[in-house]
């Protein structure tokens, strides 16, 4: 391109432009258009028809116009060409944006150039036809590394299978929201050679997860997730076959958290597993002496299941009760039970951990109980328990046991939710001296009502707090800070001291500008 500048740093520096942006640039030059246009077709989604969830009628599927379709297998057929195919690295499968339904002007439902419903027939060879196409044509995509299908009802068919089995160097495969046709036979001999497999809750049966775990190349998987709804199908489906040596992140998130002796079973597959999350509801903890409680797994000793010796687990992520089987050879734990209270984590803490030396990252998911404060003290008694914790994020939120409603969420007292945040900033020894990264996340408005369709800020007057005088007092307490990120729902604060430079610091008092840069830096620091 120049003799200035190698290619290789040109395509660095374009790799990070927007698709618009480099076909703009590609338009300039030559030499330019020839090193971006791999990169103006590296990703292609594809959408076949629209799907949402009706409220009364269930499913629902419309296939797009006649003139509509046409248009679509049309840009199928570009991209699938000899000529743009092999430059495809990734694909979506997604809903039409197009044909959504709108609210009328007296809040009756309209739809927008919509054609046949397939919802009460989903199998009708005719309204899966653009699904097939592009099945069909799925094997020119020669490069295709990442396919992923989301917000839409995709249905797989044996051609569908076959067609990703068949890709040479497909590596990561999200499947989201889909069914299988229930005329698919099950070929034993087709292998579905992926590194990253994520099954995100079928639609039809409960079983069809298995469908694909048959297949898999479990040599080749390296992370598997699982969502679905029945507890004993996922289990089995996992357990059914050979182990995966060399899966090493595992998470399951289904309607209820696997008991010690189905983890067990499924542990014994995953010899080299170092990432594990176990998402799913968990019984609350009684309200008995620490002493009469049995942590080894369920609280009323009922589950003992097997002994799970995992020499090579590092990240782990669960309910509460689970903790203390995991404890001994973690480096970064996630506590993301819901209703998790202080007294209950000190509790299980105090009988089974005696100031754990080798957690370096804890994640906390605090309930706000039903009078809107979460205890400054019970916080200041588990901040004992985290010596040499170097990153702490913690999130306090509502139970999502109890179906909150508008009237109920404006009745926790605001003032308990301000005092919180002045009792941090009067006294930060809740938190380890350790700590490198902090994060609190406060789910609920601290200084506002709900309604029905809209949320209105209280007068500030009397609970405005200094978030500065806030920093300041947290800075002091953990001294090697370089990390703090504070989401007060309706206020924030972002500082970040880079190991070179000076430190960075936003405020936010407005809360569209807290949406807006929760966006930018949240997911970023949190996640």
């Amino acid at each position: 391109m120049s003799t200035l500048l190698p290619n290789e740093l040109w395509l660095e520096v374009l790799h990070n432009l927007p698709p618009e942006g480099l076909s703009n640039i590609a338009s300039t030059h030559r030499n330019l258009h020839a090193l971006i246009r791999p990169l103006i077709f590296k990703k292609f989604t594809y959408y076949p028809y629209n799907f949402w969830h009706h409220q009364q009628h269930g499913r629902i599927i419309h296939h797009p116009p006649p003139a509509q379709a046409a248009h679509i297998l049309e840009q199928l057929e570009f991209w699938a060409s000899d000529e743009i195919a092999p430059l495809v690295r990734a694909c979506e499968v997604v809903s039409s944006g197009e044909w959504r339904h709108t609210a009328g002007e007296h809040g009756t439902v309209e739809y927008l150039d919509l054609d046949e419903n397939l919802g009460e027939n989903p199998d009708s060879p005719a309204g899966y036809a653009l699904l097939d196409a592009f099945f069909l044509h799925l094997g020119r995509f020669t490069g295709l590394r990442t396919l992923h299908t989301h917000t839409a009802d995709v249905r797989f068919s044996a051609l569908a299978i076959n067609a990703l089995c068949l890709l040479p160097v497909l590596d990561d495969l999200r499947i989201q929201a889909y069914n299988i046709a229930a005329d698919t036979p099950a070929n034993p001999s087709l292998r579905l050679s992926v590194s990253r497999l994520a099954l995100v809750q079928t639609l039809w049966s409960h079983t069809q997860n298995a469908v694909w775990l048959r297949i898999l190349d479990r040599e080749c998987l390296r992370e598997l997730v699982v969502t679905g709804r029945d507890l004993e199908a996922e289990v089995s489906s996992i357990l059914e076959g050979m182990p995966f040596p060399n899966v090493h992140s595992l998470k399951l998130s289904l309607a209820n958290t696997p008991s010690k002796s189905q983890t067990s079973a499924i542990l014994s597959q995953l010899p080299s597993i170092r990432e594990l999350a176990l998402l799913g509801a968990e019984p609350e903890i009684p309200n008995i002496p620490t002493a009469a409680l049995d942590f080894t797994w369920g609280v009323d000793g009922s589950d003992h299941g097997g002994d799970m010796r995992l020499p090579a687990l590092t990240h782990y992520s669960g309910p509460l009760v689970t903790v203390p089987t995991f404890i001994s050879t973690l480096t970064k734990l996630a506590i993301t039970a819901p209703a998790c209270k202080p007294d209950d984590v000190i509790r299980v803490l105090r009988g089974t951990w005696r100031r754990p030396t080798n957690i370096s990252s804890l994640t906390l998911e605090l309930d706000l109980a039903r009078d809107g404060e979460v205890m400054y003290a019970g916080l200041e008694v588990l901040g004992s328990f985290l010596e040499g914790v170097e990153e702490l994020k913690v999130t306090v939120c509502l139970s999502n046991k109890h179906h909150w409603d508008y009237e109920e969420l404006n009745q926790v007292p605001s003032a308990n939710n301000f005092k919180f945040f002045r009792d941090l900033a009067r006294d930060p020894t809740a938190f380890p001296a350790s700590l490198r990264r902090l994060a609190i996340s406060w789910r609920l408005p601290v200084n506002g009502v709900f309604s029905k369709y809209h949320y209105k800020a209280r007068d500030r007057s009397d609970t405005d707090i200094n978030l500065v005088d806030l920093r300041e007092s947290l800075l002091g307490q953990c001294v090697g800070l370089s990390a703090l990120w504070i989401d007060g729902y309706d206020f924030g604060l972002s500082w970040f001291r880079p190991r070179d430079g000076a430190a960075r610091e936003w405020i936010g008092v407005e809360r569209d500008e807290v949406i807006v840069t929760r966006k930018l830096d949240l997911g970023t620091f949190v996640g």
